[in-house]
């Protein structure tokens, strides 16, 4: 639930989605993927102590 909603809303997940979807892949590989994305950078948040701060997309 938590990666659909990232998914959603958060935009640095949300653009690995589209690009996973624009490759063809199957809605639950995407969805493993972002889940194993989001919880990346969960881990490195924690680890390093940090809030979340979204870096701008590349164009």
């Amino acid at each position: 639930m938590p990666t659909k909603t990232a998914i959603g809303h958060n935009p640095v997940i949300n653009a690995f989605a589209a690009r996973l979807r624009a490759d063809h892949k199957p809605d639950k590989v995407v969805t493993i993927a972002c889940l194993h994305t989001l919880l990346t950078i969960l881990n490195a948040m924690v680890m390093h102590d940090e809030c979340w701060h979204p870096r701008p997309l590349a164009a």
